[in-house]
């Protein structure tokens, strides 16, 4: 609900790009953090990151879709998030037995990427517009 109401109020870019800037810097410190309180209150902000970035990217994808291919683009962006769940694990321990540490930091490094094709990313979305 919240991210919904941001989405309105900034546009569903602006929200993602900043549930990606929170989950970059959160997945990129909890390696660090000294104690587990520290790294519960590391973990409120990946879970804050998700929620903001997740459902901006599935209007976004929706938006830049033709109208008759929304359906499938739906999809197909889905099945790749239920892949990347699935691997992501996999992968995340074997990155684990090499360093603790490089699970998060790389998983830091896709956000990162994701931050940077959101920030050159075109406006499209009325209130994207409209908060310029």
């Amino acid at each position: 609900a919240c991210a919904g109401w941001l989405a309105r109020r900034f546009g569903e870019r602006r929200v993602a790009l900043l549930g990606s800037i929170l989950l970059a810097i959160s997945m990129g410190s909890s390696p660090w953090a000294p104690m587990m309180v520290c790294l519960s209150g590391v973990m409120f902000f990946v879970a804050a990151g998700q929620g903001l970035l997740l459902p901006s990217l599935s209007t976004l994808t929706s938006r830049r879709a033709p109208p008759n291919m929304q359906g499938g683009v739906l999809g197909v962006s889905q099945s790749l998030g239920a892949g990347a769940r699935a691997v992501g694990p996999v992968l995340a321990g074997a990155l684990f037995d090499r360093d603790v540490r490089l699970p998060y930091v790389l998983s830091a490094l896709l956000v990162v990427g994701v931050t940077l094709a959101l920030a050159t990313m075109r406006d499209t979305s009325a209130a994207d517009n409209a908060a310029r």
